[in-house]
């Protein structure tokens, strides 16, 4: 929750257009990947739903921000900006993001032991779960 504050903030101190995400690979934010968050002005929202037929990047909007393969924005009228994770948890190799079974196993791990320590446990938690657990296993 404070990332996501702390981008809100960096957003409307930047400027009050764009698109601000400090997803991972956003510009090299260094994130680990599953704790970002975007931010864009309900303008440019409605400027996109007027202009865009595709439901792809409908339903993901940072599509029309951001081009993932060419690491530029995708729009000159809404560009991109991003903040540095903070080095205690920047951690670009991690996946926090459920997508497969595989993933959703690992979380399901991961809550099975963290909840009950601690119900608040936060990302410094599951780093050092996740170097114990994962790293364990590749090994």
């Amino acid at each position: 929750p404070s990332e996501i504050d702390r981008i809100i903030k960096f957003h409307f101190l930047w400027y009050k257009r764009g698109f601000t995400s400090n997803i991972s690979q956003i510009k090299g934010s260094g994130y680990p990947d599953g704790i970002g968050a975007e931010v864009f002005e309900y303008d440019s929202l409605k400027f996109i739903y007027k202009k865009n037929k595709s439901k792809l990047k409908k339903e993901h909007l940072h599509l029309n921000y951001y081009n993932y393969a060419t690491g530029l924005s995708s729009n000159k009228k809404f560009p991109v900006r991003t903040i540095k994770c903070p080095k205690k948890f920047r951690r670009p190799d991690i996946i926090l993001d459920v997508n497969y079974k595989k993933q959703y196993k690992m979380f399901e791990k991961l809550y099975d032991d963290l909840y009950k320590i601690n119900p608040n446990f936060n990302i410094n938690d599951i780093i050092k779960w996740y170097d114990v657990n994962m790293n364990a296993k590749e090994n």
